[in-house]
Order: C-alpha cells, then sequence, then structure tokens
C-alpha cells in the first residue's frame, strides 16, 4: 500500500505545466435474444436489453500517466426478472518513468454476476449470484543493460459471492522476469513466480501454494507475424478441509501462455494458448486449458466481419476430486463505423458446455448493439 501511495504521489505532484487532461466516456447499448440464458437442458430464452455507460478521466506528462474509469453494467431481461442487474465497476492506472526505472500501478473494483465468469470458475451458468472482485497490482521495471532487462510483478485479489453456497477466495501473486534481447527480432528470458490461493465458505478450507519456473520468448517472424509467449513448470501443494476431514495433496504440472499473431493487408488473424490456475466459487483451485481463434477482415473502409472462437476444458488443479468440463464459444459478428464516433455491430454467438453430470448442453443468441464514443473534454494545465 505505501508502494501505491508513494507511486500516486509521484504522479500527481510532477510539475504539470504541459499536463494533457481528459474526459470522455463510452455508451454502448445492445438488445439480445438467448435461447437458453442459463445454459440448462430445460431451457429459458429471453430478449436482453443492457448498456455499460462508462466515464474516463485521464492524465498524462512526458514520463508519467493515470487513467480512472467509473461506470455500470446495467441489464434487464424481459422474462427473468430475478437476473436484472446494475453492477457498478472502477479502476484506475498509472505508470511512472525514468532513465532506466519503469513504475506501474493498477488498482480495480467490479461487481459481476456469477454466470459471467461461470467458463473459469464453478461452471454453474444458471446461478443468479452476484461476485465482487477487489484487485491491486503494482510493477516495476528496470533496464540493466541495452539488452538485459528485469521486471518485478506482485498483486493481491478477493473475490466475494452474495450467496453462502460459494466459497469466497483470495489471491497473492509474487513474480520476477528478466529478459535479453539477442536481436531485433528476438527476445527471451526466464521467470519465477509464487501464488497463494486462500478460499473459505460455512463448512470448507482450502489453501493451494503454487511455484512456478519458466522461460520466456518473443519472436518476430516477419513484419507482419510475430509469437510470444512463456511456458514452465509449476510446483502445487494444496490442503483442503472439509470439518474434521484434512486431504493434502502435491503435484507437478506445466503453465503455459502463448499467442500467435498475422496481419495481411486486409485480414488480422490471431492464435492464444494457454493452461492456467484460476480460483473457484466452489472452494477449490482449477486448471484450465484454452485456445483461442480470431479473425477479423476489413470489407470496406466501414465495414468489418469478425469471428471469435474459443475451446477449454476445466478440471480440478489438485488430485482430490473431480470436476471436469468443456466449453464452446463461437461467435461472429459484422461491424459498421458510421461516423468517427458512432458504429452498429450485429452477431450470433453459439455456446455449447459438457460436463460430468451434463452433457451437450447449448445456447444460441443474435445481438445487435450501437456504439457512441464521447471525444470529451480535453485541456492542458
Amino acid at each position: 500500500m505505501r508502494f501505491s501511495l508513494l507511486l500516486l504521489g509521484i504522479v500527481f505532484t510532477t510539475p504539470a505545466m504541459s499536463a494533457q487532461w481528459v474526459i470522455d466516456g463510452r455508451l454502448d447499448p445492445k438488445v439480445e435474444y438467448d435461447d437458453n440464458v442459463l445454459l440448462q437442458k430445460s431451457k429459458q430464452s429471453s430478449t436482453i436489453y443492457s448498456m455499460s455507460p462508462t466515464l474516463n478521466l485521464s492524465r498524462s506528462l512526458e514520463n508519467s500517466s493515470v487513467r480512472a474509469s467509473v461506470g455500470y453494467d446495467i441489464e434487464r431481461y424481459s422474462s427473468l426478472s430475478r437476473l436484472d442487474r446494475e453492477n457498478p465497476f472502477a479502476d484506475i492506472s498509472a505508470a511512472y518513468q525514468t532513465m532506466r526505472s519503469s513504475y506501474g500501478l493498477s488498482a480495480s473494483y467490479r461487481e459481476r454476476t456469477a454466470r459471467s465468469i461461470a467458463e473459469e470458475d464453478t461452471g454453474d451458468f444458471s446461478s443468479d449470484a452476484t461476485v465482487r472482485t477487489r484487485r491491486i497490482a503494482p510493477s516495476y521495471q528496470y533496464q540493466l543493460t541495452e539488452r538485459d532487462v528485469i521486471a518485478f510483478n506482485a498483486s493481491y485479489s478477493e473475490q466475494r459471492y452474495d450467496q453462502r453456497n460459494f466459497s469466497d477466495n483470495d489471491t497473492t501473486t509474487i513474480s520476477a522476469r528478466w529478459s535479453r534481447s539477442f536481436s531485433e527480432r528476438f527476445s527471451a528470458g526466464f521467470n519465477t513466480g509464487y501464488t497463494q490461493y486462500e478460499s473459505t465458505s460455512q463448512f470448507t478450507r482450502s489453501d493451494y501454494d503454487s511455484i512456478n519456473l519458466g522461460v520466456n520468448l518473443s519472436y518476430r517472424w516477419t513484419e507482419r507475424t510475430s509469437i510470444t509467449g512463456t511456458a514452465g513448470v509449476n510446483y502445487l501443494k494444496s490442503t483442503v478441509r472439509s470439518g474434521p476431514i484434512k486431504q493434502n495433496d502435491t503435484n507437478r504440472g506445466t503453465l503455459a501462455s502463448i499467442a500467435m499473431s498475422h496481419q495481411t493487408t486486409l485480414d488480422n488473424y490471431s492464435l492464444n494458448l494457454s493452461r492456467s490456475l484460476n480460483p473457484s466459487g466452489e472452494g477449490v483451485l482449477n486448471q484450465q486449458d484454452r485456445v483461442a481463434f480470431n479473425w477479423s477482415r476489413k470489407l470496406t473502409e466501414r465495414m468489418s466481419f469478425n469471428l471469435s472462437t474459443s475451446y477449454s476444458q476445466t478440471s480440478r488443479a489438485d488430485d482430490t476430486g473431480s470436476n471436469k468440463r468443456k466449453f464452446t464459444d463461437v461467435a461472429p459478428n459484422l461491424s459498421w463505423r458510421m461516423t468517427e464516433n458512432t458504429s452498429i455491430n450485429t452477431g450470433y454467438r453459439y455456446r455449447k458446455v459438457q460436463g460430468d453430470r451434463d452433457d451437450n448442453i447449448n445456447g444460441n443468441a443474435v445481438f445487435i448493439s450501437f456504439g457512441y464514443n464521447w471525444d470529451g473534454i480535453r485541456f492542458s494545465r
């Protein structure tokens, strides 16, 4: 916390004769029809009216910047009124640079429906619970030489559910990374990190300690093609207590995050592969393998086609039980930029979930949305 206050103090007390201030915002009302809102065998359909009005404030200097955003996620359901929501969110990020050092800080607060994060969380798309997430993440980077960089990152996050059948959880992470530029196109290095997961509910407490060691690389194959990623080994120790019963487990696995991209005159392609650990509202730690592919094509100066697809497999990270499920998401859409500040998007979304108990549950949705970016107010002071 002292680091956070120090960084914000440096940013705001830096001489501001040439500080650029910007106040802007965004409004994106959306109408959607979903034939299986809760992704259950017994389908329940609804028309959904939503919008996320957002207001931004930023301040920038030559060597520092601050940006803050606040807003609401508003949802109304024509036939499932119990799912109606007005969820606030806020975040702030700050950066400060010297000749060799870079300091960073981000903090956020968000209220979301548990359904919106069910893919990596509990897998329960039918819940009407709300989860409140708070997060703070300071960072520091130092240029050792013209080719070598070291970086240190930390984060703390907590998730709190408003229903007692979910488990609250806290996650603390510290990590370090070294990277060396071997050429203009290729850089590589090593990384290490420690993460502590804690989860508590009315009857259960879970503790997980994770240590990872890995390599990181970045390679620009051509001016239009690149690949970046990290991969390594992970050591996990877990303790799960449920009443008088205590289960201990240790195992070793792998974690990875790889991103590839390619651009042409009209097309953009990206492929992302990952294996990650995520805390769950069920009081356990999940391991998720995920692949995502995105393609966008420019049809005209103002119109583009986009296709987003993903497939994931999620299971418990320890060996104390089984909770396997698969999730598929396919979403093509067409975007038309009417003016510099307004756009219309229309599309389709297909979702499918498969689990140990419920197989081949799917849902279809169509939507149309209107986007408006407010240029806002700009001034120097």
